[in-house]
């Protein structure tokens, strides 16, 4: 059986921690664009409502991680769960780009 290396799910755990990381610089930047007038309030809820989606998505990542680690021979599975949260975060991370340029 096959099992991921403590390596990579130590990447992968610091990748959703940037993903949170970077669903707070997105947030900042919709609030910064609404103050400066370039984008709607509306636009603004948008993008937030993404950004929650996107820091559900990282914490789902997280908690895939744990779970590999707690149960190494479940681990390809949950480290396949920690990608498709990634997918996910990257989803709402493309429709809140397009929001905040106005597309």
């Amino acid at each position: 059986m096959r099992e991921i290396s403590n390596e990579t799910l130590q990447v992968a755990r610091k990748h959703a921690l940037q993903v949170q990381q970077h669903g707070e610089k997105v947030r900042n930047t919709a609030n910064n664009l609404r103050q400066a007038g370039r984008i709607s309030e509306a636009q603004r809820k948008q993008v937030e409502n993404c950004v929650e989606l996107m820091q559900q998505s990282a914490q789902g990542m997280h908690d895939a991680v744990d779970a590999a680690y707690k149960s190494p021979k479940d681990s390809v599975e949950a480290f396949v769960l920690a990608v498709d949260h990634h997918v996910i975060a990257n989803q709402y991370h493309i429709i809140a780009n397009n929001l905040l340029i106005g597309h």
